[in-house]
């Protein structure tokens, strides 16, 4: 987290431990609605009703304001030029439409197979993406069921507004802590009433119901039930000072730490997330690599750390992160070379301080 204000850092004793009291809701974020965000709309609905040709529309010619590379350009052509399916759009990042346009050549109406021709990672998240807004809009409405509107906090995101709980009762937060609620597919049942009220009333404002989620005459897309937990409960959060903020004097740069659960298998068992401070700052919050067998004792065959530095037999070396740049920036030959590009590439941060570090030997 970075640039939090006074107010801000001295609330987050507060905020942490709600977390661990409340729990979290496992709503989706911004970052699932990518083309909601670009101005393309929920695609997925128009391929549900059979709309393909304003499904292509949206993926090809629909160009988004936030976007000001070649991508951009090409789409912005071909809103211009839609249906003139000879023409070639003047640019190199053109070409990943190719394998549309040459269906489409073929058969100028065939906007069906056109869009079967986009890669299926990007076909499937048209469909998870109206899946997820609608599992959003559907925990909204069961939790403001469930629990009275003082004890709700709203929040904006992409795709509209959420609510999260500021407290709850020990039996209700019991409860709700075991509950479960569906992403919707044609197949999806229910165990519980209130859930299937919320679930169905999300899926009507939308103006579909559950045995329309099928795009017609296409097996390659289709929906899938899947049962998702409404809470994430995490225990031992702590927050603190960056290394970087601690060594530059910024004040709002903080490092948190959470233990992961079941709710992301087959990850390390804790992560740390950390920001770089204001004099060192490359973009978001990082995740720390995990050691890899034996990079203890590559690093101990790195050079020794400035001249007078008298440590006893054993000790472990206490090192700042300008130390560790000095020291990195002397191995910059042969297989010390190979090991240093290891070493930031898992942290980009560093590459700044490695710049500065050689411009003052310099």
């Amino acid at each position: 987290m970075r640039d939090l204000g006074r107010e801000d850092t001295a609330r987050l004793p507060e905020s942490v431990g709600e977390v661990e009291r409340v729990g979290v809701v496992n709503y989706f974020d911004s970052q699932r609605f990518g083309f909601l965000k670009h101005g393309q709309g929920f695609i997925g609905q128009k391929l549900v009703r059979g709309d393909f040709e304003g499904a292509l529309r949206s993926y090809l010619a629909t160009p988004s304001e936030l976007d000001r590379s070649d991508d951009a350009k090409v789409k912005r052509f071909w809103r211009d030029h839609w249906g003139e399916w000879n023409l070639r759009a003047p640019l190199e990042a053109g070409k990943k439409y190719a394998p549309i346009l040459r269906v489409l050549r073929d058969d100028p109406k065939d906007f069906r197979g056109a869009f079967l021709h986009i890669d299926q990672r990007t076909r499937m998240m048209t469909l998870f993406e109206l899946q997820s807004f609608v599992w959003n809009e559907g925990v909204k409405r069961y939790l403001s069921r469930r629990i009275p509107a003082a004890e709700l906090l709203g929040l904006r995101y992409q795709a509209g507004a959420l609510v999260f709980p500021r407290a709850l009762q020990r039996e209700l937060k019991d409860e709700l802590w075991k509950k479960s609620f569906p992403l919707l597919a044609p197949d999806s049942t229910f165990a519980d009433e209130a859930i299937k009220a919320a679930a169905l009333q999300a899926l009507r404002s939308q103006g579909l119901a559950l045995e329309q989620l099928a795009v017609p005459d296409t097996r390659n897309l289709f929906f899938k039930h899947e049962e998702r937990p409404i809470f994430v409960c995490r225990r031992g959060v702590a927050t603190g000072v960056a290394a970087e903020a601690r060594r530059c004097g910024g004040e709002g740069d903080l490092r948190g730490k959470a233990p992961l659960g079941p709710t992301w298998p087959g990850r390390a068992a804790a992560a740390s997330a950390r920001a770089p401070c204001g004099c060192c700052r490359r973009g978001g919050a990082i995740r720390r690599r995990r050691s890899r067998p034996g990079a203890s004792a590559r690093a101990a065959r790195l050079p020794r750390a400035a001249e007078g530095d008298q440590r006893g037999a054993g000790e472990t070396p206490r090192r700042s992160g300008r130390d560790c740049a000095r020291q990195e920036v002397r191995a910059v030959s042969g297989r010390r070379s190979r090991l240093l590009s290891r070493r930031c590439a898992a942290d980009s941060c560093r590459w700044s301080c490695l710049r500065r570090a050689r411009s003052r030997r310099a």
